[in-house]
């Protein structure tokens, strides 16, 4: 792409820019979403790609010369099956359990956080459990895929055992909500609530009033395949260097690096942005 570039006396960005499409040329359809000019186009604002000088060796910092390049990529979406375990205890935290691995990428972190939000409870009121054959079964942890795969099998067990709740609210033993719908119960710190009144129950509370100690559920995500899919699933993203070469000694410096990246929905802020920083050292080598 950059001797094209060269050759045709067009920017790197702008040459992406021109062909940039809403349709996979490899698989012919279209994609679910494409931020790839967003990418190209913010990254090159935030890093002053526009201050750049096309011609080779015209830009100095003292005896060092300056060289600034960018990059493209996509990333396709792995979709693998995976089940997840999530219970809800009268004495305790709920308990998340999953048979994918921690790797220090922060999926105790994401898992709680994912399962906390479907549950309408408190990160601080979830344990999890994860990295035993004795767990739910789950695909390993790789591919930058154990959120997008296992986290939405621990969102479904936890969505089903809420759902139980909200169920057993409305026709369980003394029911508090009998005769309303489920759609009227909302969840907030473990506490469920009927809309237009001040009517409340906790979850210890419904697992109390029905002599049960806890509710469990699984979850079961069978996703189809990315490349069986109707549309073509990727992240974007565009990365932009500078380097400062020692003309005489041959040695190479990196001064900066910029990253946009296009990565779906953010669970976790800081992890994801781990991810980007920890691919982009990994990339310099």
């Amino acid at each position: 792409m950059d001797e094209l570039a060269y050759a045709t006396g067009t920017d790197p960005v702008a040459l992406r820019l021109l062909n940039d499409t809403e349709v996979d040329p490899h698989c012919g359809r279209p994609f679910s979403t494409r931020a790839m000019r967003r990418c190209l186009t913010e990254g090159a604002a935030h890093f002053g790609w526009q201050n750049r000088n096309p011609r080779p060796r015209s830009m100095r910092d003292g005896r060092y010369l300056i060289g600034q390049g960018m990059a493209s990529a996509i990333y396709t979406h792995w979709r693998w099956p995976a089940k997840a375990r999530v219970t809800l205890r009268q004495d305790g935290p709920a308990l998340v359990e999953a048979g994918t691995h921690e790797l220090g990428t922060g999926t105790y972190t994401v898992m709680r956080q994912a399962a906390a939000d479907a549950l309408g409870l408190t990160t601080d009121d979830v344990t999890v459990s994860l990295g035993d054959t004795r767990l739910p079964e789950s695909h390993a942890s790789i591919g930058s895929a154990t959120m997008a795969n296992a986290g939405a099998a621990v969102m479904a067990a936890a969505q089903a055992v809420r759902d139980r709740a909200i169920e057993l609210s409305l026709t369980g033993k003394n029911a508090p909500f009998a005769g309303a719908q489920p759609d009227d119960v909302g969840v907030v710190n473990g506490t469920l609530t009927l809309a237009g009144t001040d009517q409340t129950i906790t979850y210890a509370e419904i697992l109390e009033r029905n002599g049960l100690r806890s509710l469990v559920t699984d979850g079961d995500y069978n996703p189809v395949e990315e490349a069986l899919g109707p549309k073509a699933v990727f992240s974007f993203s565009a990365v932009f260097a500078e380097v400062r070469v020692d003309p005489e000694l041959g040695l190479v410096r990196l001064n900066r690096l910029v990253g946009a990246y296009d990565a779906g929905r953010i669970i976790n802020p800081r992890t994801a942005r781990s991810q980007a920083v920890g691919g982009m050292i990994w990339g310099v080598g």
